[in-house]
């Protein structure tokens, strides 16, 4: 079929599918000439598939992501078990903004009300660390200037500094890492499938597991204080 049956098939327009051609998201076609080329069944399928993964999380996965999952896809890992490991390793407060919605650092400043040099201290804090985006794009986005505003909240009520706090930014980078180190482990020499899986069924663990411990933590630690 031609783009304009594509169009019409797949109800998306003509530009919408050739940047998730540019955005690494579909098969190269059958080139017929240097501007013509013929679509396939699996090309009209790969476009349903990134509608229904698109709606699954509601429009707030960014393509980079909806790449991740139909790699797993064409690795032999169905697609539900493949978005829900999106789902279980970013969590309903850590997915993407809406891309339309990224903000550079002026703007972030502005929409914090955080004057540019302590925000400047809370990035390099790792209090406020954009989320990955492509060189083009702003780097930051509302999450991180829902955090700036908490943080400097903060810092006018119990004069916080953000470098007092930096270790726990660090603390908690360093456990995401390890979580993945752990993983990487457990799924060593799996197939694709299982180690979609695997990670699925981890990822929950840890999610259960981290709070639990951190209660437990801090309850030990309450009771040692007291001991004092």
């Amino acid at each position: 079929m031609r783009m304009r049956d594509l169009s019409s098939r797949s109800g998306l327009a003509p530009s919408t599918i050739h940047h998730y051609f540019r955005s690494g998201l579909m098969p190269q076609p059958e080139r017929t000439g240097r501007n013509a080329a013929l679509y396939s069944q699996d090309h009209l399928d790969r476009l349903g598939a990134i509608r229904w993964i698109q709606s699954r999380f509601s429009g707030r996965l960014s393509l980079a992501r909806i790449r991740r999952v139909l790699e797993l896809v064409d690795q032999g890992v169905p697609i539900e078990v493949a978005t829900a490991l999106q789902d279980a390793v970013l969590g309903d407060s850590e997915r993407p903004a809406d891309p339309r919605h990224r903000l550079s650092f002026e703007e972030l400043s502005a929409q914090s009300g955080v004057a540019p040099d302590l925000l400047r201290r809370f990035v390099e804090a790792g209090l406020v660390r954009s989320a990955p985006a492509r060189a083009e794009e702003p780097p930051f986005d509302e999450a991180d200037a829902a955090v700036a505003r908490l943080l400097g909240g903060a810092v006018a009520s119990t004069g916080l500094s953000p470098e007092s706090a930096a270790p726990i930014a660090e603390a908690i980078r360093a456990q995401s890492r390890m979580e993945m180190d752990l993983r990487n482990r457990v799924v060593a020499g799996l197939s694709p499938a299982d180690s979609a899986r695997t990670t699925l069924l981890l990822q929950d663990l840890i999610n259960r597991l981290r709070p639990y411990l951190f209660a437990r933590a801090r309850e030990h630690d309450i009771a040692e204080l007291e001991r004092r």
